[in-house]
């Protein structure tokens, strides 16, 4: 039986729970949520340090991370349900696919997603869905489907992915690891066992990937006893594999 001394689920705690659920060899005891590494799961015998860390696609768009991208479109895709509910009778569900052109103002993106919405729905159509080919679209977005529903209750309004997800690669697994290998003094500190949890996690799109059978082969620098990729919501597992350092290697 697992234990914890953490009250409330943070998202590392989620990702470390679904993984024990299901890695063969998961240490059993006390899960102890700290801050070098992320949790120590201890018990009369031994104690192991799980370190977790998030794989994100890299930065394509300017400034923002990809998350921030995501959210940001979420943010839109929200404002123009609540504008859209207070001004039309008409439930709908929608769902939008943007396009990679450079957002900058939420609320004025969201007033046009509105009027779009509100042109493709006008129809007698249940169900219609109208790419920037089609009609005269905003150029924020590729994609619209409009669903007409019974109720504004029950409607949902959501960012579409693309439907594809990009090859997960070496180099985005190796830098992510060369952050880690350089922390590992601060670590051991605490036990002597350590394990590296690089997550991936379908929820998000920027942190969506493919796993081609090449990034499960190659052989990563590593200094931690165990390097483990885990995609986080359908809970499947790799044991990277991994050249031990005894020591971390510095860059620059």
């Amino acid at each position: 039986m697992r234990n914890s001394t953490t009250k409330g689920i943070t998202t590392e705690r989620f990702q470390l729970d679904r993984f024990l659920e299901v890695f063969p060899d998961a240490p059993i005891g006390e899960i102890t949520k700290t801050i070098h590494p992320d949790f120590v799961i201890s018990n009369n015998n031994s104690s192991i340090g799980v370190e977790i860390t998030q794989l994100f696609k890299s930065n394509q768009n300017n400034n923002f991370a990809p998350r921030e991208i995501e959210a940001f479109r979420e943010l839109i895709v929200q404002l123009a349900k609540d504008i859209y509910i207070h001004k039309y009778d008409i439930p709908l569900d929608v769902g939008v696919l943007f396009s990679e052109r450079k957002l900058t103002n939420s609320d004025t993106s969201a007033r046009k997603l509105v009027n779009i919405v509100e042109k493709i729905a006008s129809g007698n159509e249940p169900l219609r869905i109208v790419s920037a080919d089609e009609i005269d679209m905003p150029t924020e977005f590729s994609l619209i489907k409009v669903i007409k529903t019974t109720s504004h209750s029950s409607c949902s309004w959501s960012v579409s992915q693309s439907g594809w997800l990009s090859n997960l690669d070496e180099s985005t697994i190796q830098t992510a690891i060369s952050k880690k290998n350089m922390k590992i003094c601060h670590y051991r500190k605490r036990t002597n066992e350590i394990w590296l949890l690089l997550v991936i996690d379908q929820i998000y799109l920027s942190s969506s990937f493919a796993v081609p059978n090449t990034v499960i082969s190659y052989i990563y620098d590593s200094v931690f006893n165990k390097t483990i990729l885990f995609s986080c919501i359908d809970k499947k597992w790799w044991i990277l594999n991994a050249k031990r350092l005894s020591n971390p290697t510095h860059h620059g």
